[in-house]
């Protein structure tokens, strides 16, 4: 019977070991779930700051497509009279140059039949009219 109990003894502190390495394994697989969890927490959070950010990068970009679109109609409506001024200052112009050809030709026909009477003066008012152009 003592080699039974020896057995049983042996087989017993057998047991033991391996009870204490499963008790030493499962403390590892609960530290490791513990992390996991907390890093599912984080993940989670991470989640929800990630889609708060998306959404109000949405309505930011809602906010500058709507800007821009004004700015566009606005800067559409100052490009149309910038280009009715400049026709206006084209038509402005040729106006002012043939007033000034015209005054040109009526001194220069002036100047000749004058000229005789002022000894040349005719001729540098022409020059200084042609130069103010």
């Amino acid at each position: 019977m003592a080699g039974f109990e020896l057995g049983g003894l042996i087989i017993d502190l057998v047991l033991v070991l391996l009870l204490g390495a499963v008790l030493v394994a499962c403390i590892r697989v609960n530290r490791g779930l513990v992390t996991i969890r907390e890093g599912q927490a984080e993940l989670a959070s991470l989640a929800g700051r990630l889609d708060s950010a998306t959404r109000q990068a949405r309505e930011a970009i809602t906010e500058l497509k709507a800007e821009s679109s004004r700015v566009e109609k606005d800067l559409s409506s100052e490009v149309r009279k910038a280009r009715a001024l400049a026709d206006e200052l084209l038509v402005i112009t040729e106006a002012g140059e043939n007033l000034a050809s015209r005054l040109e030709e009526r001194l220069t026909g002036e100047s000749r039949a004058v000229e005789g009477e002022n000894g040349g003066e005719g001729p540098r008012v022409i020059h200084a009219l042609r130069e103010a152009r």
